[in-house]
């Protein structure tokens, strides 16, 4: 763990020469981490430095389709978004 966290800048609250994308793959390894062990008081404070540094330029683009809407229920069983 130490390894991985020797490559966070924290000026920029990401980690160095990592790219969006593996940024946000170390932040789950963290996150996954945090919670086996126990530690997430320590990672949550990290994760909102770097959501706060970085929501406005770095977070939405042309690709982001996390806001698809949710699925429905309909009498208790799941339906698709779009159905």
């Amino acid at each position: 763990m130490q390894a991985l966290l020797s490559f966070y800048n924290q000026d920029t609250a990401l980690f160095s020469n990592a790219g969006w994308w593996n940024n946000a793959n170390t932040f789950e390894a963290l996150i996954d981490y945090a919670t086996l062990s126990g530690s997430v008081q320590d990672i949550g404070s990290m994760l909102s430095v770097a959501y706060d540094k970085n929501a406005q330029a770095h977070f939405f683009n042309n690709y982001y389709d996390d806001q698809v809407r949710p699925p429905r229920r309909t009498a208790g069983r799941q339906v698709a978004a779009d159905d």
